[in-house]
Parts: structure tokens; C-alpha cells; sequence
């Protein structure tokens, strides 16, 4: 056998021994998720890289993300995280545990802007909330209900593709499901100086319920508004226009991404867990202290801050990938796109309009 063939037989086999470990972690982390987020002081369950010795290694494994690790000594046995975990199969998958900060939404105002995200020059974050005709993605804008957030990108909805309206959370369009059909949505944000009536850009459309309390689930924080034809241009500033989404199940461990939001501008990261299910505190958003459990989530490296709430994830082929939802010094908390598009039936504009 040539040097050629036996270096393609040996790709080949490496890419189909990963896609088979996988495979078993993703069913082991959906058979255990669930037990596993019981325990007290894990904040969430993904699918990450194995730390060892303060390495991150090639080897995939259930993350079971604690606020505070603790010599196993001091851990009751019944709150002891396993080291393996089976697969549906009857496969050992092997565990990791890391330390993580409860996520809020918004992300708490006294996080630091720079965080360890890479921020990339050239990007003045100032112009990011003042007055714009038309928007793009990116810019400062939230219900005149709320205080601030970012938007995702105009999007058209599936059924009428040649009507644009404003993507974004639900806590920040509907003011966490108690907005109503009709608000109006400004550019900037009132916390960035939008006023009533003159910055009103978009008005509340629809959006998905979140359920909220300690038990609960949801998938996406998301919410639209329609914006009048001429007022939007379905790209992200900076960046520009995204050219498709990118498949939930081809989103990967490892993968580099960036995001434009209000506060940090543009920043990029690495995504360090998929399929997360990770638990929220909404208190920030000055609803009380409301917990939920977002479930089928991406994790990045630290890229955001407060005020970007919204923001669209892209990956270095300008796909879109996730919106931000969430977020702590220790990690930022994405929707996948692909799911939000689903949710609210909508889809990337395929022209500049």
C-alpha cells in the first residue's frame, strides 16, 4: 500500500472511530442529562472536551458543569458526579467535571465587557447603539417594556418571504412573555437613549412562550417584530450578510465562532459544549427570582456581555449557528439558529432587499 492510500484509509478511520464516540456520548448524555442536573450544584450537563491535568484533550465526554468542585471527600456519595457513564448500547462514556457560573439573562451588568473573548479591532462598539436607518443585526434595540438588548437580524417569516421583522429574545422583544402584540420596539434601546415615539423601529409580532420555575424547560428565548419595508437590511454589521444556517447536528466541540452584540461588539470564541442543558436565572431581567432549564443549548468560551442578549452566532463560513440567550464570566449560553428558525418559522433572507 503507497504513503497516499494508507494516510487516506488512516483519515478515514479516524473520522469514523469519532463519529461512532459521538454517537455514544451524545446517548449517554441524553439517557443521564436529566438525573444528572438533579444533583445539587450542577448548573449544566453538555458535550465537551475531557480536561486532564489542566488539558483540554481530543477525547469527547458528558461535561457536568458545578458551581464549586469539591474534594470527592466532602462530597456525600449520593451527590457524587460517576466517571463513566453507559451508553444506550451498554458503552462506557467517560465524564468531565468543570466549575461554572450560574448564567443569567441578561448577562449581569457588572460583567467585564473585555472578558477573555478575543475582540477583534476595527469594530467601534459605540456606534453600535446609537440611532440607524435601517438596522442591521447587531445594533442596540429592545421593547420599550425593557431596558436593553441586541438584534439577532432580520429574518423573513417562511410563509410571507418578502416581509422582514426583527429577530431577537423573548426577554428582551416581549419582556419575558409579557409583552403584547403591538409593542413598540426601539432603536437604540431606552437604556442607549430610545425614546418614544421617535426611535420606535419594529412592533411586537409574536413570540415563544417561555416556562419558567425551577423544573421547567424551553429550547429558545426568541421573539419577532415586524419592521415596515425599507427600514431593515437582513445583515449583521460588520459582518454581513449570513449566507445559511447551519444544521444543528453539524455544529461541533471545537468549532471557532463570533457574534456582534450591543455592548462587546464584535467578538469571537470557541464553542465548548453541544446539546447543553443548562439552568438560567432571569432574576436580572427584574422579573423575580425565575429559573428555568434551557435544554438542547450550545456553550461558548466567554464572548459577551450584558446587553447582548440577541446576538447572532456565526461561524467562520458565515453560517448562522445559535442566538444568545445567556451568560456568565464562565461561559456564554447559545439557542441553536436552526431551532429557533423552526420555532418561529422563519428563515434566512436570501437577498439584500
Amino acid at each position: 500500500m503507497n504513503k497516499n492510500k494508507k494516510d487516506s484509509l488512516e483519515k478515514e478511520q479516524a473520522s469514523t472511530s469519532a463519529r461512532e464516540s459521538l454517537v455514544r456520548v451524545r446517548e449517554a448524555h441524553s439517557l443521564h442529562a436529566h438525573s444528572l442536573l438533579q444533583i445539587p450544584g450542577v448548573i449544566a450537563v453538555s458535550i465537551g472536551r475531557k480536561v486532564k491535568g489542566g488539558v483540554r484533550t481530543d477525547r469527547l465526554a458528558v461535561r457536568v458543569s458545578v458551581q464549586v468542585k469539591r474534594p470527592l471527600t466532602l462530597v456525600p456519595p449520593e451527590q457524587r458526579i460517576p466517571t463513566e457513564l453507559t451508553s444506550e448500547g451498554g458503552a462506557l462514556v467517560e465524564t468531565d467535571v468543570d466549575e461554572m457560573e450560574m448564567p443569567s439573562a441578561p448577562l449581569p451588568r457588572m460583567l467585564r465587557t473585555d472578558s477573555s473573548a478575543a475582540a477583534q479591532p476595527g469594530a467601534g462598539k459605540l456606534e453600535l447603539r446609537l440611532y440607524r436607518r435601517p438596522v442591521l443585526g447587531g445594533l442596540s434595540a429592545s421593547s420599550i417594556r425593557f431596558s436593553i438588548g441586541t438584534i439577532a437580524i432580520p429574518v423573513c417569516d417562511s410563509s410571507q418571504p418578502g416581509i422582514l421583522y426583527l429577530l431577537s429574545n423573548n426577554h428582551v422583544f416581549a419582556f419575558l412573555n409579557a409583552g403584547r402584540v403591538g409593542d413598540a420596539i426601539l432603536q437604540p434601546a431606552p437604556e442607549d437613549g430610545g425614546t418614544y415615539p421617535a426611535s420606535i423601529i419594529a412592533r411586537l409580532t409574536r413570540w415563544i412562550p417561555l416556562q419558567l420555575g425551577i423544573g421547567s424547560t424551553n429550547t429558545v428565548d426568541a421573539a419577532l417584530a415586524y419592521v415596515p419595508t425599507g427600514y431593515a437590511l437582513p445583515t449583521v454589521t460588520w459582518v454581513g450578510q449570513p449566507t445559511q444556517t447551519r444544521p444543528a447536528s453539524d455544529v461541533h466541540v471545537g468549532d471557532l465562532v463570533r457574534k456582534v452584540g450591543r455592548t462587546t461588539g464584535l467578538t469571537s470564541g470557541e464553542i465548548i459544549g453541544i446539546a447543553a442543558s443548562v439552568k438560567v436565572n432571569y432574576a436580572l431581567a427584574g422579573f423575580g427570582n425565575k429559573q428555568t432549564t434551557l435544554v438542547d443549548q450550545i456553550l461558548t468560551s466567554p464572548m459577551a456581555g450584558y446587553g447582548d442578549s440577541g446576538s447572532l452566532l456565526l461561524d467562520t463560513s458565515n453560517y448562522a449557528v445559535g442566538m444568545l440567550a445567556a451568560g456568565s464570566r464562565t461561559a456564554t449560553v447559545f439557542n441553536y439558529f436552526q431551532n429557533v428558525a423552526t420555532a418561529l418559522n422563519v428563515t434566512l433572507a436570501q437577498s439584500h432587499w
